[in-house]
């Protein structure tokens, strides 16, 4: 799926729990105008890769976070992981379309709220480059499969 959508593009692979991937990634973040995550914060903050930190290394970097249960504000579950099917199960989806509370069933096989979320994200990261470029100020946009769902 990714074929159209990665034309161009160059990737490397790093373990980032070695201590001799840091210098990799701290030049990557130097360099880069946005990061684009889909870790909880507490799993950034494990990585080092909090907002302070990479806004010490760059202070023009824009952060966009992806979440499961995470958003515009923090809530009792911000900091849980998910992915699709399971916001479907917590947002009533399941239920809603072709289901039941006795036995529902799954909406989509290619994320009913992943492709929105993605849009959403996309959209929280362009409106932080027009920040950006019309004050100067970088930005930090997240988004959640739960606050799209």
């Amino acid at each position: 799926m990714g074929i159209c959508s990665n034309r161009g593009k160059q990737s490397v692979l790093v373990d980032l729990k070695h201590n001799d991937s840091k210098e990799l990634l701290d030049a990557l973040m130097k360099w880069a105008d946005v990061i684009r995550v889909n870790q909880v914060s507490s799993q950034l903050a494990l990585l080092g890769l909090t907002e302070e930190h990479l806004k010490v290394l760059n202070p023009h970097i824009i952060i966009t976070q992806f979440t499961a249960y995470g958003g515009p504000s923090w809530g009792p579950c911000s900091d849980h992981v998910g992915y699709d099917n399971t916001i479907q199960a917590s947002t009533g989806i399941v239920e809603r379309f072709g289901g039941s509370l006795d036995k529902p069933e799954e909406h989509a096989h290619l994320g009913t709220v992943d492709v929105v979320s993605g849009w959403s994200g996309a959209v929280a990261t362009c409106l932080a480059l027009f920040k950006r470029l019309r004050t100067g100020q970088s930005d930090y946009a997240s988004t959640s499969l739960a606050a799209n769902g």
